[in-house]
């Protein structure tokens, strides 16, 4: 990451950070939203902080835009693998990919969330691969890992399933698993990292990360290992496969909406996920994650922009269709605590239907 100078102009005291903060060595110091409580805060702050750079981009558009150009980058990615390769340029599409959405996650994590989680157009394994990756790119930094090893980890999300690709068909053949199936599931962390290697990947953060997906705390995973066993990487991307897989159907599994899949794993009666991590998922995205459609006590609806800052119930929302579902003429932002705007249910995203090519601007800010 490149980081810039805080502007007096960036900081009010009374108002919340609109940015996360660094130390000078690159160290996250405060996150998004943390209030700025006093004047002594603000000048520490503008002596002693830092924040990201924003890059002019090549890609024209939003973040909510940019990012679903990166899947379709992804997709061919994908596309191109020739299992068994060795392939130094594809590596590199891949960790170029990964520096890409890291970036974009740092510049507006919730435009990148919303992006792929109104995705109707791409594949199962992009919308899930992309979504892993944007979830650990995120706890991460969170979890103050080094911008090395945030990279790795989110080319490890990129390329988690690549030992599924080849047998996605076979595993969805039907609404039941069969045991050849879950075998083929069972396999394809370990199926992944041998293709990984084959093409040329040496990262041992990476590999061991796509290892070690589906290993879970309580040592119900794959491989049998626990928490003790298993280190931050890992675990973040344990977290991000499981709550990105909720979100879309398969053929044996019903899709969950955001909030109520975060509202489970932040439940975990068996205490298979790091609860910190999951604690700061929710803090993040609320519990009406962007993108999620909603339908208003005016019978309006509206879609989740961003939470806010330290009442993650009460999203920021646009309301997309009037309350006899005509599509709006243009998007207008709604006050979600107001009785009239309250929200009162979740909608299928099969219910943005014609009111679709509103959504981009939203997030065009």
């Amino acid at each position: 990451m490149k980081f810039t100078a805080i502007l007096p102009t960036d900081l009010a005291v009374g108002a919340m950070l609109p940015f996360d903060v660094f130390t000078r060595d690159g160290t996250l110091l405060l996150t998004r939203g943390s209030l700025v409580g006093s004047e002594a805060t603000r000048l520490y702050l503008l002596e002693n902080a830092q924040r990201v750079a924003q890059r002019r981009h090549q890609l024209s558009g939003s973040v909510f835009e940019r990012t679903q150009k990166l899947a379709e980058r992804l997709a061919r990615i994908e596309e191109d693998h020739r299992p068994g390769v060795a392939d130094a340029a594809w590596v590199a599409r891949v960790r170029a990919l990964a520096r890409d959405l890291v970036e974009l996650v740092d510049e507006d994590a919730h435009a990148a969330f919303a992006a792929m989680h109104l995705d109707i157009h791409h594949r199962y394994d992009v919308l899930h691969h992309i979504v892993a990756a944007q979830v650990c790119a995120l706890l991460g930094l969170l979890a103050r890992l080094n911008g090395g090893e945030r990279i790795s980890l989110v080319c490890a999300a990129l390329t988690h399933d690549l030992g599924l690709l080849g047998d996605r068909a076979r595993v969805e053949a039907s609404e039941c698993l069969s045991d050849s199936a879950r075998r083929l599931i069972r396999e394809h962390c370990s199926k992944g990292v041998a293709l990984l290697q084959a093409a040329g990947v040496d990262d041992g953060l990476w590999l061991k990360v796509v290892a070690e997906h589906h290993e879970r705390l309580d040592g119900s995973g794959y491989a049998g290992l626990c928490a003790d066993q298993l280190d931050m990487p890992s675990r973040v991307m344990s977290l991000a496969d499981s709550f990105s897989a909720m979100l879309r159907h398969r053929p044996y599994r019903e899709r969950i909406e955001a909030g109520n899949a975060l509202a489970d794993l932040y439940a975990d009666p068996q205490g298979k996920y790091d609860q910190g991590l999951v604690s700061h998922l929710v803090n993040e995205l609320g519990l009406y994650p962007p993108g999620s459609v909603l339908r208003l006590a005016s019978n309006e609806t509206a879609v989740s922009i961003r939470p806010t800052p330290g009442e993650i119930s009460h999203p920021v929302i646009a309301a997309i269709a009037d309350r006899h579902g005509r599509p709006m003429y243009r998007a207008v932002t709604r006050d979600s605590r107001n009785e009239e705007n309250a929200i009162i249910g979740l909608l299928p995203l099969e219910k943005v239907g014609p009111v679709r090519k509103l959504l981009a601007a939203c997030w065009n800010r």
